[in-house]
């Protein structure tokens, strides 16, 4: 019983720091608007806020490329500014996190982007045809191809491709 109050009370904790959070957004899409900023800085401004804590919650943690791949795929353009403000939150604390690790990482993946900005040899419309396979099942064929590119499990060529979804499909 003690431990179902406490996993609740850390859910209504995660929902109200997500309410919090939303509200703050939103407050902060208001000051931008009033001051007059442009669609497109406010867009950017509001994407740092979200994910600005993207690094700081791998510092420590067990990642993996597949992870750090995924990540710099997600911020982009705003992978270095994101950086600059993890390296400044963690100037100002009192920390022994291992962020150069994960920064050295980082700037090794992001010198390959090969395995990042990936692009499939075999398409939604040949996965249809080879295995008579439709909608969703393709884009999670696809994804999971994805993945395994990333991941370094299979090669981006179309024999590996076909043969993974094979293995895929029978299992």
């Amino acid at each position: 019983v003690y431990f179902a109050v406490l996993l609740m009370e850390t859910y209504v904790d995660e929902k109200e720091n997500k309410k919090r959070e939303s509200m703050l957004k939103l407050k902060l899409d208001k000051q931008l608007r009033f001051y007059k900023f442009s669609n497109k800085q406010r867009e950017n401004i509001l994407f740092m806020i979200e994910n600005r804590d993207s690094l700081m919650n791998l510092i420590g943690s067990d990642w993996s490329k597949l992870e750090l791949r995924q990540l710099i795929k997600k911020l982009g353009v705003h992978m270095k500014n994101i950086t600059y403000l993890t390296e400044a939150e963690l100037s100002v604390k009192a920390t022994e996190l291992d962020y150069a690790s994960l920064k050295n990482a980082l700037d090794e993946i992001k010198q390959n982007l090969d395995l990042v900005n990936i692009q499939l040899q075999i398409d939604g419309y040949e996965i249809q045809t080879m295995f008579g396979v439709k909608g969703k099942k393709i884009k999670q064929l696809k994804n999971d191809l994805l993945r395994a590119i990333m991941n370094e499990e299979i090669d981006n060529t179309k024999d590996s491709c076909i043969k993974y979804i094979k293995e895929k499909l029978t299992h």
